[in-house]
């Protein structure tokens, strides 16, 4: 079961229909690629122009991910300090009181 805390909708811009998810939501981002690329294969887009798109689509993803992320490590270190667990997160590595982080 999905914990809707963590799924954030994103806010429609003017002129974004109820049919088109927007480009804040990785359905929209892959929507609008799969777009790109089939006005790019039927020779409706130049290839160049279509190519930067994609990758402005895919820096957007990785935003949206990262966002996502932030959002579950967020929920984890509430979850672990309701629950008692011991010990700090120091990039995402859970260490006890006694114990340094290393470099590798």
């Amino acid at each position: 079961m999905t914990d809707k805390s963590l799924i954030i909708q994103p806010l429609r811009t003017k002129g974004v229909g109820k049919g088109r998810p927007a480009l804040t939501s990785l359905a929209g981002l892959i929507m609008e690629t799969a777009r790109i690329y089939r006005r790019m294969k039927t020779g409706k887009m130049k290839h160049d122009e279509g190519r930067s798109l994609v990758w402005v689509l895919s820096q957007m993803r990785a935003m949206v991910e990262a966002q996502a992320l932030e959002r579950i490590e967020s929920r984890l270190n509430e979850l672990q300090g309701k629950h008692g667990i011991m010990g700090d997160v120091i990039d995402g590595y859970a260490i006890s009181s006694g114990e340094a982080l290393r470099a590798h």
